[in-house]
């Protein structure tokens, strides 16, 4: 599984703001720049992801619990989403709650 780490993008929690800024003060801009040049098959913590697609964590952990929101991966604690799904949910192409099976 490729993460931010995998890919040489360590300096994403220091942009994020995780353990030395106040919650919510970060520079946006500068982290979605990181999170654009990561690969598609990346794998986002829920902060990553949130950030990706312009929410927050906590939206999408309701969307999890109501089978809203973006595809993801895991459960609990560990969950994580792939850019690609993000991308397709962010374009609205996103067909996983169309009629039909799967």
């Amino acid at each position: 599984m490729s993460t931010m780490q995998d890919t040489g993008c360590s300096t994403i929690k220091d942009t994020i703001g995780q353990d030395s800024k106040a919650a919510g003060q970060f520079d946006r801009a500068e982290a979605l720049k990181m999170l654009a040049l990561l690969p598609g098959t990346s794998h986002l913590t829920s902060k990553e992801a949130a950030i990706y697609i312009g929410t927050t964590a906590d939206v999408l952990r309701v969307w999890r619990s109501t089978s809203r929101g973006p595809r993801f991966k895991g459960r609990g604690y560990f969950v994580r989403y792939v850019k690609s799904d993000l991308d397709q949910f962010m374009s609205g192409h996103d067909h996983r709650f169309e009629g039909g099976t799967a």
